[in-house]
């Protein structure tokens, strides 16, 4: 099989045979390639750090609006005068 000696498989590099293996000789550009995944890799976890912020802070609004405190301390109110006015009842007083 033949290799090409040149950088026409990869555009921008340069390709060397030796001993039937191909050796990239552009460190530079992996080092930037590397970089870059290392850049994408830090904003994509930003930005799934933003969305679950946003998640879990639509999640408290919707949980707030499902129990709604002033509505639930009333509704607990009621229920204990409303225990307490039967115990009344049933001990006659």
């Amino acid at each position: 099989m033949h290799y090409p000696t040149t950088g026409s498989i990869f555009p921008g590099s340069r390709l060397l045979e030796h001993s039937g293996a191909l050796y990239h000789q552009d460190k530079q550009k992996i080092s930037r390639e590397v970089e870059e995944v290392k850049k994408l890799a830090v904003e994509t976890r930003r930005s799934v750090e933003e969305q679950m912020r946003t998640l879990r802070s639509q999640e408290a609004e919707e949980l707030k609006k499902i129990f709604n405190m002033d509505r639930l301390s009333d509704e607990v109110y009621r229920t204990i005068e409303r225990r307490i006015r039967t115990e009344r009842e049933s001990r006659g007083a």
